[in-house]
């Protein structure tokens, strides 16, 4: 099998989980299976980059929405095609709307969603969501059991990039100092809009116990979720002890996970991800509880029921005040997260990809 990756997020950004994702494949396919060919594509202009085992093409491309549009569509396509590849591989929920080869799209935990705000921004999107019909596979990471594999909706276990081992490393400090973050805080990632509201309800109630030594640190990717979360802080007399910050690096966000005193969430929707990453990662998680948190997380995790601000804001309490507490949660999300770091779910991935190819290879009768 020829694979070809869409490497727009590793030299444009803009699409972090993306390319924390694609670095993670990249870094660890060839080893695992060097019976089969690799070929990065990226935009023209960037970083160098070489991975072990993965041949690296450079496709001419500008930069801005138009230029990725014009990637997404119409050139990576072409360019892999020219190279002979078996499968296209994008690395968040994108696919091109014709391709002469088959296409293969992570979703990771989330849908697809139209964060862009601009006109072209929104066209590239839908164009890509649009594509996503005509892809040979979505794949998901799924917690209830395998898809059939003759479906076009695919799962594979929960999984984590390895970069989120819970050791810390010897450059995370000055990872995190690029963002100036605080000595001590929560952190929350991959909320939804509508999330972040109840997840600031719950934080006063950190806040008027020791709001002058921990903060609460929410990772943005775009402008509304930032202007969002410093508004409603604002409005909650929270300023001081809540920090929107916006576009971390891809390759810092171990380090800044591995920094935090614990992991916040407010919702399975948009962050769940985010919550793997988490887990993965050795925190110590408070969040709401549902089906689906329950099997991911289970004992490794303060859950209480949904939409009880005061109550999420005590369990983050306590897990702060009680070190007992906060070691328990950790401990178990140790042992929890290993599996998601390893080569399991990976290769669980790597069947879909190649059951894909050899679909696409049988005659058709």
């Amino acid at each position: 099998m020829h694979l070809a990756f869409n490497g727009w997020p590793l030299a444009r950004g803009g699409e972090p989980e993306g390319a924390l994702h694609l670095t993670d494949l990249l870094e660890r396919l060839p080893a695992l299976a060097p019976q089969h060919r690799y070929t990065l594509l990226l935009p023209s202009g960037g970083p160098s980059m070489s991975y072990p085992g993965v041949a690296v093409g450079l496709v001419p491309a500008g930069y801005g929405e138009w230029a990725r549009l014009w990637f997404e569509q119409r050139r990576f396509p072409r360019q892999a095609a020219s190279r002979k590849a078996d499968l296209l591989y994008y690395p968040y929920p994108a696919a091109p709307t014709a391709s002469p080869t088959p296409v293969a799209a992570w979703h990771g935990c989330g849908e697809a969603r139209l964060l862009q705000r601009r006109p072209l921004g929104r066209l590239r999107a839908t164009l890509g969501i649009a594509g996503l019909s005509g892809a040979a596979a979505e794949i998901f990471i799924g917690l209830g059991g395998s898809s059939d594999g003759a479906a076009r909706r695919r799962t594979v276990p929960p999984m984590a990039p390895r970069a989120f081992d819970p050791a810390e490393q010897k450059e995370d400090y000055e990872r995190r100092a690029r963002y100036d973050l605080p000595s001590s805080y929560v952190l929350a990632d991959g909320a939804g809009l509508e999330e972040i509201e109840f997840l600031l309800a719950g934080w006063t109630w950190v806040d008027s116990a020791m709001g002058d030594s921990i903060s609460l640190v929410v990772l943005s990717r775009s402008w509304p979720t930032t202007s969002l979360v410093r508004s409603r802080a604002m409005a909650l007399d929270l300023d001081l002890s809540v920090r929107a910050v916006e576009r971390v690096k891809s390759e810092d966000l171990p380090a800044v996970y591995r920094g935090a005193e614990a992991f916040l969430f407010g919702g399975w929707g948009h962050g769940r991800e985010a919550v793997c990453r988490a887990l993965a990662c050795g925190l110590a998680i408070v969040g709401i509880e549902s089906p689906e948190a329950a099997i991911l997380l289970g004992p490794a995790a303060y859950l209480v029921p949904a939409l009880d601000a005061r109550r999420l804001g005590a369990a983050c309490l306590t897990v702060l005040v009680e070190p007992d507490v906060r070691e328990r949660l950790r401990s178990r999300a140790r042992e929890q997260g290993a599996p998601l770091r390893a080569d399991g779910p990976l290769r669980a991935l790597l069947g879909h990809l190649e059951s894909i190819v050899e679909r696409q290879a049988k005659p058709r009768l």
